[in-house]
């Protein structure tokens, strides 16, 4: 079932991705993640084919009052990345997915072998 954008309306396209589906909107190109889905896509050519190099993630608060998730109808929550502190995106608080403007799913990709290291370390204490 293609669903629409929660942020522009506009439609959304499937993608296949290393083992997962991840929907792309075809105005914005903003990202929508079922449950954990993000968590499934690791590799550098996945990222860049999902989130291009050109995107420039927005900082700050998303001005957009109300985002009503794109699967079940609820209002989303904004969630500050813990890693970036920088970037927010929308989840939501029932199914669990996430909504990612262009830009901020590349933004909150661990960029060098020591973020990598750190998540790891962070994952490990927790």
């Amino acid at each position: 079932m293609q669903i629409q954008c929660p942020k522009c309306r506009a439609p959304m396209q499937t993608m296949q991705v290393e083992q997962t589906q991840v929907d792309r909107c075809t105005a914005c190109e903003g990202l929508w993640f079922d449950a954990l889905e993000d968590r499934d896509v690791h590799a550098k050519a996945s990222i860049d084919l999902l989130d291009p190099p050109g995107a420039i993630a927005p900082t700050g608060r998303n001005e957009q009052r109300r985002v009503d998730c794109p699967r079940c109808h609820t209002p989303m929550i904004r969630v500050l990345d813990r890693r970036t502190r920088t970037v927010w995106y929308e989840s939501c608080p029932v199914c669990y997915g996430k909504f990612f403007d262009a830009g901020e799913f590349r933004a909150v990709q661990p960029r060098t072998l020591m973020d990598l290291l750190r998540g790891w370390m962070g994952r490990q204490a927790g």
